[in-house]
């Protein structure tokens, strides 16, 4: 009967926080997108914990987001490329 209420009880409170999730996320409180929402409601403990991670990291302006080059593409598909033909060469 213990486990079934502290089931019960779990089940409510991760309910309530995913209340709470969408209504940041629906109201712009959060700055996490719609679809993490998904990942808090189907990962109990650690989903939630990323969508905040996710909303501090955003909130914070940390995103890092780094610009790759054409130049950089370019490189990596003739290594890409010089390493299939070698391969492909030796398979024969």
């Amino acid at each position: 009967m213990t486990k079934t209420a502290i089931g019960i009880t779990a089940l409510a409170i991760h309910l309530i926080i995913c209340i709470l999730i969408w209504l940041g996320i629906r109201t712009g409180f959060l700055k996490a997108k719609m679809y993490m929402l998904s990942l808090a409601v189907f990962v109990p403990v650690w989903g939630p914990v990323c969508v905040l991670l996710i909303h501090f990291q955003l909130f914070s302006g940390t995103d890092q987001v780094k610009t790759v080059g054409l130049s950089v593409l370019c490189l990596q598909m003739s290594i890409w490329t010089l390493w299939m033909n070698g391969y492909q060469n030796s398979g024969s």
